[in-house]
């Protein structure tokens, strides 16, 4: 029988409900632009902190997030570029209001792992199984401490790692792929990205 070397973890929803936390900054972003694209467009209607969360902007880079739900809303804004600051005139302006809004929602709401996170990290560390935690997030880091998970993991591939190496965001399993390199772990095949699973990947 084959024994388990290392288990990958996707961060949002499977440690810890997260999710709560960037919906709002979303609609906060969002809402807050609305009055100013209604000029040009029509009333909008706020944003989905459900539906339209998991349908356009959940688990994608901030860029990626913020054009989905303009495209989707039917909202033309010129792209703009990394280093706008907050505001909503273009879409770099929208994804920088939505980093805002969401360390001051961090700061002021720390986040809980799930019951059975902290129980079976520890089983994995008694194990010596090797683990990493991924997230589209350029927060990751600071949303595991915050949870108080920093600690069992060996590794973390997140948000900046994304930019930085070019990856592209889930579905595509890049992350998760560079996850596994950096645990030393060479999975047999490319996997499919799984989420909203407790046990998001693992490699024996």
């Amino acid at each position: 029988m084959s024994t388990l070397r290392a288990v990958i973890f996707d961060t949002d929803r499977v440690l810890l409900d997260s999710a709560a936390l960037y919906a709002a900054a979303w609609k906060s972003a969002f809402d807050g632009c609305l009055d100013t694209w209604a000029s040009a467009g029509g009333r909008q209607s706020p944003f989905d902190a459900e539906r339209e969360y998991r349908g356009l902007v959940g688990g994608k880079p901030r860029h990626d997030g913020a054009l989905a739900f303009l495209t989707a809303r039917r909202i033309a804004l010129p792209e703009g570029a990394p280093d706008d600051p907050p505001g909503c005139g273009t879409v770099w302006a929208v994804a920088t209001r939505k980093e805002h809004a969401f360390m001051e929602t961090l700061r002021t709401c720390p986040v809980e792992p799930f019951d059975d996170v902290r129980p079976a990290l520890s089983r994995l560390t008694n194990r010596t199984v090797r683990c990493s935690a991924i997230s589209a997030s350029l927060h990751a880091r600071p949303i595991l401490e915050s949870a108080g998970l920093a600690g069992p993991f060996d590794a973390l591939a997140d948000g900046a790692d994304a930019d930085r190496l070019c990856l592209t965001g889930k579905p595509d399993p890049a992350l998760f792929l560079e996850a596994a390199d950096r645990l030393g772990i060479a999975p047999p095949a490319r996997p499919s990205s799984k989420q909203d699973v407790a046990l998001t990947s693992a490699w024996s």
